[in-house]
């Protein structure tokens, strides 16, 4: 009798822990048959099975494949032109700049955007590991450490997918297969794009992955803790911007299981037979030994009661994780919060085109900027709200991607774009893994009616195409999307039918089978020896490989998608030599006049979108930055103040341009160009023939260009922009010194006032504007037009000046300069002297006449409006052009598209020389100072009368400023800059600078880690002490120990002492 009650003790705990059929004979368990004893020998997992460590190598070299595949075939680097190049790369090679030069895993601040807080940038990750990673190191190109860790991304996320989905498919015998099938729609996942483009959209999904692995285990196991804070942790520290999304996911995965611990349902992952899975709170059954929601032989009141306790006892738990994960990620949240509340950013054209429904499912079908999944996942979806176990989470994720103001609301209505819904991609799998394996099994039928409303998005899409058939690429791609849906409609119907047919075969053959199995019977009885049965049907293994060849049409897609959007060429990523010229250039100016670096800007003129972020000097100064929490008092001073181009589609992209006002106000002494190509012929203005000039009879007078070849300075005196001379060349790429722009920080007696430009301003003549006029007007593409800005001219000259614009012919052609046919040309005025230190000013309006963006290049600067499709328009409706009065004097435009209207035309001289003499100027004298620790400015000041201190750091809240020792409020100027009161006198001065709610959350965070680790030691010396206890008494006499250390029985015996202890 012992023997017999031992037995079915270790067969309910088997049950309990392994959730597999058991028979007379034995239990089977995912490892071997145990013995008539009940008790298991060997239980191997899953991934020290050989099979399944086959299907992760499979997985990962698929995974490999999709992302690697279209870049090796196109010869191409594993990035992107576009965000990755100008924001992502050159920003994390600045990031690791300022954390060796600080010494601080966390800089405060970066000398970006004329000086900002380090947490503007905290949209791309600030303490993502691949950056970190780069400060150990420093040698490597953060190239390739950015595209090594994003593959290791998708690598991990698919494997550790297939490996939850095939956790909680456990009690299933297609559970591994459909699990595996979900891996590859992941893989496939054109979202998956952005791992080589927008990192943060898709860098956080594995560890959301082992986010919902430790629900899993908290919910089944009352453990996993540490799981769900760690993962929401590194979620945070990828992508604070996705981070609500992922607490969405998690919130809607926990109250599915708190339905099925509730017994309201069995929770998504629950399968027949996964008895310890679908109701963790009778681990050891009730007085009858039998579970209340399987027998129902328990009264409702007790076991209500229970189920109710333990629901508690999750949730709670899961909410202290929740809050104990944002603790630990306060340093950097907090400031972040506080940074994105100090400024405001425009929605676009997505805050304005919010629908009731979006039947097109956009957030969840093919394009990279959602879910980027295919029909199948629609059909598992519209499935499984057929079914009771999985049709709460099917409902939940119908409402999410069809709903607008669901995604309005996870983007901080800001727009409703379908980007912010890739974090439920995981749930959705989940569906599609559940109702894969119903298909594989035979236990479920593919229905048509699911297959029919699959159309839907199409015929969405179709009534919605009235604006997309203006634009022709727009047309085209809007054709191919349809052409897509359609052929996947077509081969998942097919599949569909297929599989209900063979469905209805294996019916018949197994009622056949059952009529042979009587037939047989009765002869068997009759005395006949030999017996002919029928088996039944091997079904599996044909509807898996269906459904594998459904799954190529996913891969497909995201190969095609790949290889259209296309990858980044080798060199087109130059940054080290770039980092090379600049280190040269350094170290030139540092034995020339090393007082000067730490007081005046440098900018990198060149590929101005790929360099805006990159500052690979600690010293280095910029006055660019291209990030989309951009300070909007800044970008406010730098566009419509300033009056710097707008060549972008938005308004947060502060690229660096030839401005000379700008640049000279700003402190902008050096600037490093890229010279002109090899073997390409240069023009050399007068200006840069006299600096030619200059630097060869300087050569013996020991000056910084002595040592400079004379094609060297030719070719930099022609790229650099009017009034810098040439100081150092190297690869390419030289630099040059501007001796009049003012310091960073000084001392004057006044601020300028708006009247002191006004006052120097002088229209140019009538004719000069209508000369303009006209010429903006043409229709050739490029156009060069000469003014005559000089008001001293004599008679013959003006008459000259008078006769306008000519067409090129073919005998005038050599003479143009190399103008193609079909340019215009007008003789440049060849007096251009009294034009020194003034700029001309030009502006007016443009509308748009049918839509299209609008770009108008002068003299190589470049304002564009964006078109009526652009998701984030810049507005730009009044262009604005500052220019050199010398370069002025000859125009050529170049513009893509007449089709717009030109009106308030204005042209105006300005005398900036005049206005910056205007006033004092005391300079000081600045020591070396370290942004990243918060030190922006250290130095001494003579204040020759009483006046201010001023500088061009954007003002905003976190300066601090010390003056002789003593703390003094700053204050903002009229432009928008940091200024402080002085009385007359030598001073000292430091300006420091500390993020808002830095010092908060860094307390938080501290208080959050002490409370990590005081939980993870009790928990380490309470499983120390109940595993001492549980090694004599906890196992049944009999029993095995089990391959994991536990034995079979463990969670029966267990169960009740967890309840009693909470």
């Amino acid at each position: 009798m012992q023997g017999a009650a031992r037995k079915a003790e270790c067969v309910k705990a088997a049950r309990a822990n392994a959730g597999m059929k058991i028979g007379t004979k034995g239990i089977r368990l995912p490892g071997r048959l145990t013995d008539k004893a009940g008790c298991e020998r060997t239980i191997r997992g899953w991934c020290g099975s050989r099979g399944t460590r086959a299907a992760h190598l499979l997985l990962s070299c698929l995974a490999l494949l999709l992302a690697l595949g279209p870049a090796a075939v196109r010869g191409e680097f594993f990035g992107y032109g576009s965000d990755w190049l100008s924001q992502h790369l050159p920003l994390a090679e600045t990031l690791r700049s300022a954390m060796l030069d600080s010494g601080r895993l966390l800089p405060l601040y970066l000398h970006l955007g004329g000086g900002s807080s380090v947490y503007d940038f905290a949209y791309y990750g600030l303490l993502r590991p691949d950056v970190l990673l780069g400060c150990l190191f420093p040698q490597v190109g953060m190239e390739y450490l950015l595209a090594g860790y994003s593959l290791a991304g998708i690598v991990l996320g698919t494997n550790l997918l297939f490996w939850w989905l095939r956790r909680r498919l456990r009690g299933e015998p297609s559970g591994a297969c459909a699990a595996a099938f979900a891996a590859v729609l992941y893989a496939a996942a054109t979202c998956l794009f952005h791992a080589h483009n927008q990192l943060m959209f898709v860098n956080y999904l594995p560890f959301l992955i082992l986010t919902l692995i430790g629900i899993d285990r908290m919910a089944e196991q009352g453990k996993g803790a540490w799981l769900v804070t760690g993962g929401l942790s590194l979620v945070y520290l990828h992508s604070f911007y996705y981070s609500i999304s992922c607490l969405a996911v998690c919130g809607i995965y926990a109250i599915d299981w708190v339905r099925g611990m509730r017994g309201a349902s069995e929770p998504i992952g629950a399968m027949r037979g996964d008895h310890a899975q679908a109701h963790v709170c009778n681990l050891r059954g009730t007085r009858e030994g039998e579970c209340p929601a399987c027998a129902g032989k328990l009264r409702r009141s007790e076991s209500g009661t229970k189920c109710e306790k333990r629901a508690k006892s999750f949730v709670l738990r899961l909410a202290g994780c929740v809050c104990l994960s944002i603790g630990l990620c306060a340093v950097l949240l907090l400031p972040t919060g506080l940074d994105i509340l100090s400024g405001s950013k425009d929605g676009g054209v997505f805050a304005a085109q919010l629908k009731l429904l979006d039947l097109t499912l956009e957030g969840m079908l093919y394009t990279p900027y959602g879910m980027g999944l295919t029909l199948i996942s629609l059909y598992c979806l519209l499935t499984a709200l057929a079914q009771r176990k999985t049709r709460f989470l099917a409902i939940c994720m119908l409402a999410i991607v069809t709903i607008p103001a669901v995604s309005l609301l996870l983007n901080g209505l800001l727009y409703a774009r379908g980007k912010i819904l890739i974090p439920f991609l995981l749930p959705m799998l989940l569906l599609c893994a559940q109702v894969l394996c119903g298909f594989l099994q035979g236990s479920e039928k593919p229905p048509l009616w699911a297959g029919a409303l699959c159309l839907v998005p199409w015929a969405a899409a179709c009534a919605e195409s009235g604006s997309i058939l203006t634009n022709r690429l727009l047309l085209i791609d809007w054709l191919l999307l349809l052409g897509w849906i359609l052929l996947d409609w077509l081969l998942m119907m097919g599949w569909v039918l297929w599989m209900r047919r063979a469905d209805a075969q294996n019916r018949r053959a197994e009622t056949g089978s059952r009529r042979m199995t009587k037939t047989a019977s009765v002869m068997r009885r009759a005395g006949m020896k030999r017996v002919f049965t029928a088996g039944p049907a091997k079904k599996t293994s044909v509807r898996t490989r269906c459904i594998a060849l459904l799954l190529l049409l996913p891969c497909v897609v995201s190969w095609t998608l790949q290889m259209k959007a296309g990858y980044v060429e080798q060199a087109q990523i130059n940054f080290s030599t770039v980092r090379q010229a600049l280190k040269g250039a350094q170290q030139r100016i540092e034995q020339a006049e090393a007082d000067k670096l730490q007081s005046a800007r440098w900018e990198i003129l060149s590929e101005g979108y790929k360099m805006s972020n990159y500052a690979p000097l600690p010293q280095m100064q910029r006055t660019s930055m291209y990030s989309s929490m951009t300070q909007q008092g800044y970008a406010t001073f730098f566009y419509d103040i300033a009056g710097n181009a707008i060549p972008a589609r938005n308004r947060v992209a502060l690229v660096p341009g030839k401005n000379p006002l700008f640049n000279a106000l700003m402190g902008v002494r050096y600037v490093t160009v890229k010279t002109a190509a090899a073997g390409q012929e240069t023009g050399t203005t007068a200006a840069a023939q006299a600096q030619i000039d200059a630097a060869a009879s300087q050569a013996t007078a020991g000056s910084s260009t002595s040592n400079l070849p004379r094609a060297q300075i030719e070719a930099g005196a022609a790229a650099l922009p009017p009034g810098y001379e040439v100081i150092y060349c190297e690869n390419g790429y030289v630099t040059g010194r501007n001796p009049d722009a003012l310091p960073i920080a000084f001392g004057t007696d006044r601020l300028l006032s708006q009247k002191d430009f006004t006052d120097r301003l002088r229209e140019i003549p009538a004719r000069e504007k209508r000369k303009l006029t006209e010429a903006l007007s043409l229709t050739a593409a490029k156009t060069e037009v000469s003014l005559c800005l000089r008001s001293d001219l004599s008679g013959d000259e003006r008459a000259a000046e008078a006769r306008g614009l000519r067409p090129v012919t073919n005998q005038t052609l050599a003479e143009a300069g190399g103008l193609r046919a079909g340019t215009t040309r007008v003789s440049k005025a060849a007096n251009d002297n009294g034009l020194q230190g003034k700029v001309l000013i030009l502006e007016f309006d443009v509308t748009q006449a049918n839509g299209k963006e609008i770009i108008i290049d002068i003299n190589g600067t470049r304002n564009k409006l964006s078109g009526s499709n652009a998701p984030y328009p810049n507005g730009n409706t009044h262009f604005t052009y500052i220019l050199d009065a010398h370069e002025a004097q000859t125009l050529h435009i170049e513009k893509n598209t007449n089709e717009y209207v030109l009106q308030n035309l204005q042209c105006r001289l300005l005398d900036f020389k005049a206005v910056l003499q205007s006033r004092d100027v005391w300079e000081s004298d600045t020591d070396v100072s370290h942004a990243g620790r918060g030190e922006v400015f250290r130095g001494r000041i003579d204040m020759r009368r009483a006046g201010f201190f001023e500088t061009s750091y954007p003002f905003r809240a976190g300066y601090s400023v010390t003056v002789d020792g003593e703390s003094v409020r700053p204050r903002r100027s009229a432009a928008g800059f940091l200024v402080v009161p002085l009385a007359a006198g030598n001073h000292e001065i430091q300006i420091d600078f500390l993020p808002p709610g830095y010092r908060t959350g860094l307390g938080i965070s501290l208080l959050a880690l002490l409370l990590l680790v005081l939980q993870l030691s009790a928990g380490w010396r309470g499983r120390a002490g109940a595993g001492g206890k549980r090694a004599g008494a906890g196992r049944p006499r009999g029993c095995k120990r089990a391959d994991n250390g536990s034995t079979i029985a463990a969670a029966s015996e267990t169960a009740q002492s967890r309840e009693q202890g909470g």
